[in-house]
């Protein structure tokens, strides 16, 4: 009689009673094991319903001015994953820029799911040596249902960040602005040819620079070392970008006038220009041509004498210098004869002001100001004094109960403790307040009380 063991495996016993091992074969335990493991279908695992991939090119090393592309894909499972807004972000030591396209539609399967999606690209231009360090994304993922009349559905999600290094290329080490490009041109033209010009003159230089696949925004701008005898004006550049399918082209313009201020020779200098060829992986050099000019003394303002020759202009120059003399001894007689009037003038509108109800009140404002009760009840009064005038005996507390606010009898009760007694408080804010206040109102009063003149002509006999 034979007993089950397992899969393939038996023991059958002898005729006399002994057992004999038959074919022993793998546990049932083993297999079940190995068919959960390996046959079990790809599509029975679980996936996640939003993938978010984040990659770099190149995925180690840059150079310096390298274009270094950053992709993130969006892809959601039995649904289309969208970035309706993309994510403004910066990188620490270079230049991002964006381009117009940047968006690829992705349809893929994933272990047996069908995914639907985009790519979304960003280009990097590293502008220093080190590490190239992207910080982790926020994305706004929009998720649309094929064949539902749903509204989008957003789910929040976050790329990784990533690290490049980055360094100079071979005999580029510490050159600021390097480019890297497959296609580059410069060039440069002048606004006059003349090899001589004059003291006073001036001359335009344009500098085009052009490259593909880099913005406007990496060129560096042209150093103009300072000259001796020579002032230089840059103007601003003219940035220019065109993307046509997927290629980017840009172009620099840089303009700079030099003007002579002395006489001599000059050289204007050469400009070099250093870019990555990244098609030969070669460090290039361009050089725009430096130019010699002589500068010869500005010429003089000349007329034509009797005989036709022509002489210099000096009659002129001793008729202006006779008119200036005498013009400013005109000057000094008026001064020496009107001062003592415009002194006395001066004088009497100096006190006038002075003694004006404006200035004490200024006063008042200054003692005030400083917080000391003892000045600012003395600036008070002296104010008051100059201000009411009609009165042989101004006294404050009328003044602030007819023109105060209603809380302006009581500050003033308080400034005067606090003049009587050193620790009685009192608030200074609230004193220049209510007499600022009481003021205005006694001017407006007093403005109204002047005697209007009619200025009205009296009627004619009939």
């Amino acid at each position: 009689m034979s007993e089950p063991y397992g899969i393939g495996v038996t023991k059958f016993a002898r005729e006399d009673g002994t057992r004999r091992r038959g074919r022993r074969g793998i546990p049932l335990r083993w297999l079940v094991f190995w068919q959960v493991v390996f046959l079990t279908p790809a599509n029975l695992v679980a996936q996640e319903p939003i993938v978010v991939r984040t990659a770099i090119q190149p995925k180690q090393e840059a150079i310096v001015g390298q274009r270094v592309l950053l992709k993130i894909d969006v892809l959601a499972k039995d649904s289309w994953a969208n970035l309706p807004s993309l994510p403004n972000f910066e990188v620490p030591g270079a230049v991002v820029y964006a381009p117009p396209t940047q968006s690829v539609r992705l349809s893929e399967a994933i272990k047996g799911d069908s995914y639907t999606g985009q790519q979304f690209e960003w280009w990097l231009y590293p502008q220093r040596a080190g590490k190239l360090r992207i910080p982790s994304l926020k994305l706004a993922v929009e998720l649309k249902s094929f064949g539902s009349d749903r509204e989008p559905v957003t789910e929040s999600k976050t790329s990784d960040a990533m690290t490049l290094d980055v360094g100079f290329a071979k005999g580029a080490e510490g050159m600021p602005g390097i480019i890297g490009t497959e296609r580059f041109s410069i060039e440069q033209s002048w606004s006059q040819q003349e090899t001589s010009l004059k003291v006073g003159d001036g001359i335009s230089r344009t500098i085009t620079r052009s490259a593909e696949g880099v913005p406007g925004l990496v060129f560096a701008p042209i150093e103009t070392p300072k000259m001796v005898g020579v002032r230089i004006y840059p103007k601003q550049p003219e940035v220019e970008n065109a993307f046509n399918r997927g290629s980017l082209t840009s172009k620099r313009v840089d303009r700079m006038t030099y003007v002579f201020e002395a006489e001599g020779e000059v050289l204007l200098p050469e400009i070099d220009i250093a870019w990555w060829d990244t098609s030969d992986e070669k460090l290039r050099r361009e050089t725009l041509d430096a130019r010699r000019l002589t500068i010869t003394p500005a010429d003089r303002p000349t007329t034509s004498g009797a005989n036709g020759s022509v002489e210099p202009y000096e009659d002129s120059k001793s008729v202006s210098r006779w008119l200036i003399l005498s013009f400013i001894v005109l000057v000094g007689l008026v001064l020496h004869w009107a001062w003592k009037p415009i002194v006395h003038r001066w004088n009497g509108w100096q006190s006038k002001r002075r003694s004006s109800e404006r200035s004490y009140f200024r006063r008042f404002e200054v003692a005030a100001k400083s917080n000391h009760p003892r000045e600012t009840l003395r600036a008070l009064v002296q104010w008051w004094d100059v201000a009411d005038r009609h009165s042989l005996a101004p006294r404050l507390d009328r003044f602030f109960l007819r023109y105060g606010d209603r809380d302006a009898s009581a500050v003033l009760v308080k400034l005067e403790k606090a003049v009587d007694q050193d620790q009685s408080p009192w608030s200074s804010r609230d004193v220049l307040a209510q007499a600022q206040s009481a003021r205005t109102r006694f001017l407006a009063d007093q403005q109204s009380r002047q005697p209007v003149i009619s200025r009205r002509l009296p009627e004619l006999n009939p």
